[in-house]
Order: C-alpha cells, then structure tokens, then sequence
C-alpha cells in the first residue's frame, strides 16, 4: 500500500474529512487530497507528525510495513526512564531513517 492510501485509510478511520484532518496541521484540503492522491509529497517533519497523530510508524505511514507499531527496541538500545519523551521520538526518527538509507543501499 502506497503512502497516499495509507494516509486516507488512517483519516478515514479517524472519521476526518480531507478539510478536518487539513485544519489539524493548518493545511489546505486540496493538499491533504493531494497528498492521497500521490500528486504530493510531505516532507518528513510533517510525516512524523502525521504518524505521531495516528500512533503508527513511519515504516507503516509509509506503506513499508503492515505491522501499525514496529518492532518498538526501546530499552535495549535506550535509557528510557532517563531521556524525555521529546529525546524518545528523536532518536526513533533517526532510527527510522538511517533503516531507510541502509535499506536503498
């Protein structure tokens, strides 16, 4: 499933219209139907924060994995009692897309 379907699937089941989910990130509805319709694309900043709203992956948001929540390492790799919640989505991210880069190599 391509990142557009994705992304409608996830807003319809939050029951959003194209205009309600748009308002949430102050976008316009024709750039929320562009961006299902595969005519654009969001930068990543703005991925992250569509899959922080729909509490999915990147790789999911993506269209890169069925499975909704990852394969979450957590404390294996990180202190988590000791970093913010802030340094937790950081380090996830960059965790996200160094995969990304190893995987186009």
């Amino acid at each position: 499933m391509e990142f557009g379907e994705r992304l409608r699937e996830l807003r319809k089941e939050k029951r959003l219209t194209s205009k309600q989910f748009g308002e949430k990130f102050k976008l316009a509805e024709s750039t929320i139907s562009g961006y299902e319709t595969g005519a654009r694309k969001p930068d990543i900043e703005l991925i992250k924060a569509f899959a922080k709203f729909f509490d999915v992956t990147i790789d999911y948001l993506l269209g890169e994995s069925s499975d909704r929540k990852g394969n979450i390492v957590g404390s294996a790799f990180y202190d988590y009692d000791n970093i913010t919640e802030e340094e937790k989505d950081y380090l996830d991210l960059q965790l996200e897309i160094f995969r990304k880069m190893k995987k186009k190599q």
